[in-house]
């Protein structure tokens, strides 16, 4: 049987096209755009309760020095944009435990719990219950095992915070501002949160991960 030229022709339109949409949509997906303050100020982030910042406080002292990986790091960009997931560029200062991680080196981090929730009205950003980190400052971060040879983007190997516990593995070494006000539903604006270090719903949530950051901080000097 023979095809008419017609929808011979129009078989290998569509066949252009649909390859031309996905091309488009996987070059956007691994675009970098680098995220403005203006960018996150609308978005919605959500708050801890009581009893939720009691149980990653346990898994902070308990289970963040298993980690396969845990490092000293310092933020050697804004946080960017990858799609919907967000990445960051960060300079390795210290490794403290894991192998593969090189000291002095660049590489990217991202997590699974890293992400612009565009289907919410506002949009939501998701960064594991703790405050995107700053370009310039220094954070300890506990990572999954990575591959013998990991992905790279922009020539830098990409890394994988943990993503089994409540917060983000990520702690800032300096203290951002924990002071809460009590009169906070479970979300906020990130303009409203935006040098909370930790976003809970009352003081005394803030003040037991405090604790545990502290606990966690002292096995690791700088």
């Amino acid at each position: 049987m023979k095809w008419p030229r017609r929808i011979l022709a129009l078989l290998v339109l569509l066949v252009v096209v649909g390859f031309g949409i996905f091309w488009v949509i996987r070059r956007q997906a691994q675009t970098l755009t680098p995220l403005q303050l203006d960018d996150l100020t609308p978005l919605s982030v959500s708050l801890l309760p009581d009893d939720t910042c009691a149980a990653a406080a346990r898994e902070m002292v308990e289970q963040l020095p298993n980690s396969p990986i845990i490092a000293r790091v310092s933020a050697d960009s804004s946080p960017m944009s990858r799609g919907s997931a967000l990445v960051q560029r960060f300079y390795v200062r210290e490794v403290y435990a894991g192998e593969g991680l090189e000291e002095h080196t660049l590489i990217w981090l991202t997590s699974g719990q890293w992400n612009i929730l565009e289907d919410r009205e506002p949009a939501g950003l998701q960064s594991g219950y703790v405050n995107l980190p700053q370009r310039n400052w220094e954070y300890l971060v506990f990572l999954t095992q990575a591959e013998e040879e990991p992905p790279t983007m922009d020539g830098y190997p990409i890394y994988q915070l943990r993503d089994d516990l409540i917060l983000a593995p990520i702690l800032c070494c300096d203290d951002w501002n924990a002071q809460v006000d009590e009169k906070r539903g479970d979300t906020m604006l990130y303009k409203e949160a935006r040098w909370q270090e930790f976003y809970t719903q009352t003081q005394q949530g803030m003040d037991v991960l405090m604790e545990a950051k502290h606990t966690v901080m002292a096995r690791y000097p700088g």
